[in-house]
């Protein structure tokens, strides 16, 4: 069973230097003992302690260095030293919470930095097993969002609290190859498992057509398929489907068309709608501008 105070799982086998330099976007590690520095790998998660003793700051290794120090030339050893650091970037705040109905909670807050001098811990597998199931929401297991697992540690699970991440802005960035789709692929998949979920993709490219737990709607006339009227659409998106911006006569044409909307709509809200008055509607105003009997 684990223990869920993150506390017991920082000791001195754990400690990979103390904090030498801290500034707002990174903080500099010294890192005394080289064995230890050919261990750190990038994004390796470690832990720093806060304000008090249930808080922890969490970071991500973002580089790892080897600096000589060189002394004067006419020496017979020109170097004698070696100053071993590795910088992180701290993403968060872990905070530990004790008694009956109480959670650990992980926050993308850093409230305090940490002191000169104060240790740095690399986190083991359990403490990472503690601060992914923070991060989750202390959802229990099949509920939560999981996408894969670390890449520095295979027994440990990469988590997300899906009510949080479905809810903001995001987006997955890389070069032709590196596996957007297939992320994508992989979150809608785990997204499908969850007994809650409810996900609208829209695929321009037909990408993910052969998902077999997913309901594919083609935007198209054809039965099944999703029909989206035409004055549906603002005016930039009717020409664009009917006039070719490279023509010679485009100008004239995106003219007429929109006078013909404008006109409609109005000879619509004239009709239809005598409470409201012609001279606001605009061509982009969602009214009906042809109407069948």
């Amino acid at each position: 069973m684990i223990d869920n105070n993150i506390n017991k799982y920082l000791d001195d086998k754990n400690c990979i230097g103390i904090v030498e330099n801290v500034d707002t976007k990174k903080i500099h590690v010294c890192v005394e003992n080289e064995a230890v520095l050919n261990t750190l790998k990038i994004n390796d998660i470690v832990i720093l302690a806060g304000s008090h003793a249930d808080e922890k700051l969490i970071g991500i290794l973002t580089k790892v260095t080897k600096k000589k120090i060189e002394y004067d030339e006419s020496e017979e050893d020109e170097i004698i030293n070696s100053n071993n650091y590795c910088v992180i970037n701290i993403v968060g705040s872990f905070y530990n919470k004790y008694g009956a109905g109480k959670e650990n909670r992980f926050k993308r807050v850093i409230n305090t930095y940490p002191e000169i001098n104060s240790k740095v811990y690399r986190a083991d597998e359990m403490a990472m097993k503690l601060i992914m199931n923070a991060v989750s929401g202390n959802v229990e297991a099949g509920k939560n969002l999981k996408l894969g697992y670390f890449a520095s540690n295979k027994d440990v699970d990469a988590i997300l609290d899906g009510n949080r991440f479905f809810q903001r802005h995001a987006c997955i960035v890389g070069s032709t190859g590196s596996g957007k789709s297939y992320t994508v692929a992989n979150i809608l998949e785990k997204a499908a498992q969850l007994p809650y979920a409810n996900m609208i993709v829209f695929d321009l490219h037909g990408e993910y057509n052969q998902l077999s737990y997913a309901d594919q709607i083609k935007i198209c006339d054809e039965p099944g398929g999703l029909n989206i009227p035409l004055w549906f659409f603002n005016y930039e998106e009717i020409h664009s489907l009917f006039i070719e911006s490279s023509e010679g006569t485009s100008t004239n044409q995106r003219a007429a068309v929109i006078n013909y909307i404008l006109q409609n709509k109005k000879a619509y809200i004239k009709e239809k709608m005598s409470g409201i008055s012609e001279e606001v509607v605009t061509a982009d105003t969602q009214f009906l501008f042809l109407q069948k009997d």
